[in-house]
């Protein structure tokens, strides 16, 4: 019985370590700024391949979305017309086509 588990463990083992050695390498990209606007910003959300990611970009007027892509930037996408500027994108599709979040209006 001893031995059994013995072996069990050590499978385990190799399987682990055969995931890591195969996994792509990891890397870090800053977003940068939205253009003459921003104080601070926050991801959300990543399309799946990596190639967008939306949140949120405050400045002095408010909190508005952004979406970067490695050619574009980061662009501010606004807020909703009418009230204060308060927006967040909170999730992208996984082929960043789509974008979900919230807004306020003159309704709120």
């Amino acid at each position: 019985m001893m031995q059994t588990s013995i072996r069990v463990f050590t499978i385990t083992i190799l399987l682990v370590g055969t995931s890591i050695a195969t996994a792509a390498p990891v890397s870090f990209t800053g977003l940068g700024f939205v253009p003459d606007r921003e104080t601070s910003s926050r991801a959300n959300a990543v399309s799946a391949d990596g190639s967008v990611v939306v949140g949120s970009s405050t400045g002095p007027a408010g909190q508005d979305i952004f979406l970067w892509t490695a050619g574009g930037g980061m662009v501010s996408l606004g807020d909703l017309l009418g009230g204060s500027i308060n927006a967040e994108a909170m999730g992208v599709s996984s082929d960043g086509s789509v974008i979900v979040g919230f807004g306020t209006n003159l309704s709120g």
